[in-house]
């Protein structure tokens, strides 16, 4: 079959169907035995084949192996001519949006399938709401898919090297990988960004990729998705990305992401709305397999308002407890649900209600841990034994809560599910999940918890273990340095002074306060800029609590940055009073470097008041300076 398909994206028909005569006619020789029925659709395929492989269109109607699509016509053509446009050379981004439940990952997911039955190159990322995503998380959710595994590890070293900042596993694999220097730059992100594109695009064209929720994308993966668009011209790939709209303020990064991409024509926006009256009963009966009578049909379009999530998870609540021939009826004596989120939230509670006990258990635990969950960490953070956890995950998939990520991942089929499951936690056992969860990271990333520090912190927190949490956002932050994911690192730091706030004043608190104020001070710098009130904010604070902690070092790195802005805010009078304080300072250190920079400071200021043999002076003392600390050769 692979050999067949190679044939056809080649648009070459004819070898393509004397591969399989000649398939056929040794499997009758051999074996006496006809070609299996996945060979047969292949060549069926070939036959109906009036374009190469390559430029064949999706179906009009799709054809998933699951429930078909209603109501969605027309967004299905359009999704169809921009895989089209992508396929001929015309990379893209196509951008699905709807509020949560309108059915905007079921229509990717039936390109996705699509694509996957035909063997073309894909994969699948999603993005939680949660802080604590780390940067390029999608990308690099991208990169483990098995599709890439290939272009992975054929990528010469010089490449290869730049992805293991994201797969850092390789290191592992290859002892003649070097462990890649920390992005210091911005000038290094391009040969970074340029060895993704390269392992994105050897996976095989055509290619499809799939974002689920961009809206909570992190700033890092929208940038590399820009380059990546533009990175080849004539490259045979198309993103589809669903979008919450409402999530997405103005000033959102996203915001003028696809602002740009508008602007340029590399994107397709595909709204979706809510089904009619007449697509709602016909989504209802194909989810009940036994047609709405007419009463039952009005009143579940005047309870769900055409929400097609709506619409499925109240037809499956009362399918699981009737018979189909009940159902109808049923749905017309249907106590009403209440609106979104009230109205979901009983239907779900109805849902998860039916649940044995163990895997009721199972699934708060799962929604506690707040993302995509893995079987070890319900392992390792529950008391069930492996028959009984395993029973459990079984009863969740089967009634359609949780669904299958990879070989060993999980997520709930719907974020709405997880909320309602984790409301359900009451507040003294979702601290102990969080304990337990805490530990069961610990335990299953013991030389990697840089990778975890920011689900780590959070459910330390939530646990009560607050100096352990504050401890984690510090790793994180630096991990988002490391990466130069600035508001990460920015977000990070905040919460950790959050924490330290609300611990006792001891000298070893005030300590690591004053030293996150001032990594926040020069973190905000560059996300809100060079004159933003935050800054000023938090580097005042962290200069009142100099006064309390005896580090001189500190003092002076807080005073220099805390000079810096005032100077590009011209409050001069303000900047004087910092260069006497840093050249006292200057003086009493025993670092040079630190003499050196207040004395150019102040040779600065003097310059632009206007007072030249004055700033000769501190230049002069500054050079003096510098030449005593050069080495000899």
């Amino acid at each position: 079959r692979r050999l067949m398909r190679l044939y056809a994206l080649n648009g070459d028909r004819a070898s393509a169907l004397r591969i399989y005569h000649l398939c056929a006619a040794t499997l009758e020789r051999e074996l006496g035995v006809e070609p299996n029925r996945d060979t047969q659709e292949a060549h069926e395929r070939l036959l109906n084949m009036a374009t190469p492989s390559v430029l064949r269109e999706p179906q009009a109607q799709p054809a998933a192996s699951g429930e078909r699509l209603v109501g969605r016509e027309d967004e299905w053509a359009r999704l169809r001519n921009a895989w089209k446009k992508a396929s001929q050379g015309h990379p893209r981004l196509v951008v699905i949006a709807g509020e949560a439940g309108i059915g905007k990952s079921r229509l990717a997911d039936e390109l996705l399938n699509w694509a996957r039955r035909q063997g073309f190159a894909n994969a699948r990322a999603r993005v939680y709401d949660s802080a604590r995503t780390l940067a390029y998380a999608p990308v690099t959710e991208w990169l483990r898919a098995e599709p890439f595994q290939p272009a992975v590890r054929q990528l010469p070293v010089a490449w290869l090297g730049e992805v293991t900042r994201l797969l850092p596993e390789l290191l592992d694999e290859r002892s003649d990988l070097p462990r890649p220097e920390p992005l210091t730059e911005r000038w290094q992100l391009q040969r970074f960004y340029e060895a993704l594109a390269r392992t994105v695009m050897a996976a095989g064209q055509p290619l499809l990729l799939l974002l689920d929720d961009i809206q909570w994308c992190d700033p890092e993966t929208l940038e590399w998705l820009g380059y990546l668009l533009h990175f080849d011209r004539t490259g045979r790939m198309l993103v589809v990305a669903t979008l919450r709209p409402e999530e997405v303020e103005e000033r959102h990064p996203l915001a003028s992401f696809l602002l740009n991409l508008r602007a340029e024509d590399l994107l397709t926006e595909i709204p979706l709305d809510r089904l009619t009256a007449a697509e709602t009963t016909a989504l209802a009966a194909l989810v009940a397999d036994n047609p709405l009578a007419p009463a039952a049909a009005e009143r579940l379009f005047a309870e769900t308002e055409g929400n097609p999530l709506f619409i499925v998870e109240t037809v499956r609540s009362l399918a699981s407890k009737l018979p189909g021939d009940e159902v109808g009826g049923a749905a017309a004596g249907l106590t009403p649900p209440a609106p979104l989120p009230a109205r979901l939230q009983v239907v779900i509670q109805r849902r998860l209600a039916q649940l044995t006990p163990d895997a009721r258990e199972v699934a708060e635990l799962a929604a506690v841990a707040g993302r995509a969950f893995t079987y070890d960490l319900l392992a390792r953070s529950s008391s069930f034994g492996e028959d009984a956890l395993v029973a459990a995950l079984d009863e969740l998939w089967g009634r359609r809560l949780v669904r299958v990520r990879n070989a060993d991942d999980y997520d709930f089929s719907h974020g709405r599910i997880r909320e309602v499951a984790n409301a359900q936690v009451s507040p003294t056992r979702r601290r102990l999940l969080h304990r337990r969860i805490a530990v069961a990271l610990e335990q299953l990333h013991p030389d990697d918890l840089d990778a975890v520090a920011g689900e780590l912190a959070a459910h330390s927190e939530q646990a009560g273990l607050r100096q352990q949490a504050a401890g984690y956002y510090a790793r994180a932050a630096e991990s988002a340095h490391r990466l130069l994911a600035y508001p990460e690192m920015a977000a990070f730091l905040q919460k950790r002074l959050d924490l330290l706030d609300s611990l006792p004043a001891t000298p070893e608190n005030l300590a690591r306060q004053l030293d996150t104020l001032s990594r926040l001070g020069g973190a905000l710098l560059i996300v809100k800029g060079l004159t933003a009130p935050e800054v000023e904010e938090t580097l005042r604070r962290a200069r009142t609590l100099c006064e309390l902690v005896d580090d001189a070092d500190k003092r002076f790195e807080v005073l220099l940055a805390l000079r810096f802005y005032w100077g590009q805010r011209c409050q001069w009078d303000e900047a004087a009073q910092l260069n006497a304080e840093l050249l006292a300072l200057g003086y009493r250190s025993e670092e040079p470097v630190h003499l050196q920079a207040a004395l150019r400071l102040t040779g600065a200021h003097s310059f632009h008041q206007g007072r030249f043999q004055e700033a000769h002076h501190y230049f002069e003392q500054a050079t003096s300076l510098f030449e005593v600390n050069q080495p000899r050769s």
